[in-house]
């Protein structure tokens, strides 16, 4: 229970940094290190389902959902990224913050999604 808590605050840390880049309206200028960090999330929450060879990633069944799930993050940040530019026109907040603290806010999900798994390899008291 508490391990799916800290996967959801990951998430949430790393959709918010892309809402607050589009926020301030950094979105373009930090989607490429935004998509890093969305992909390598991925990489993270989901480790067993990519290669460990460096030559395993040209093969077919690595690239391709590979390049998928590529173009879907991208597909997604770009939407959070227009949302929160959406968000700072109504608001009148385009410009308020570094564009560093958006991607700071991102970057803070991994280690904390990194947590996560740890809760369940805790060992087990035994009375005894």
């Amino acid at each position: 229970m508490l391990q799916l808590r800290i996967i959801r605050l990951s998430a949430a840390l790393l959709y918010a940094g892309a809402l607050l880049a589009g926020i301030g309206g950094f979105g373009l200028t930090l989607l490429p290190l935004l998509l890093v960090t969305f992909m390598l999330w991925q990489i993270l929450r989901h480790p067993g389902a990519w290669p460990e060879l460096p030559a395993d990633w040209l093969s077919r069944e690595a690239l391709v959902p590979g390049l998928m799930l590529l173009c879907s993050q991208l597909l997604l940040l770009v939407l959070l990224c227009t949302i929160g530019r959406g968000i700072g026109a109504v608001l009148g907040a385009a410009a308020g913050f570094s564009p560093f603290g958006a991607l700071l806010i991102s970057l803070l999900a991994l280690p904390v999604l990194r947590y996560a798994p740890q809760l369940t390899r805790w060992p087990r008291l035994s009375r005894g």
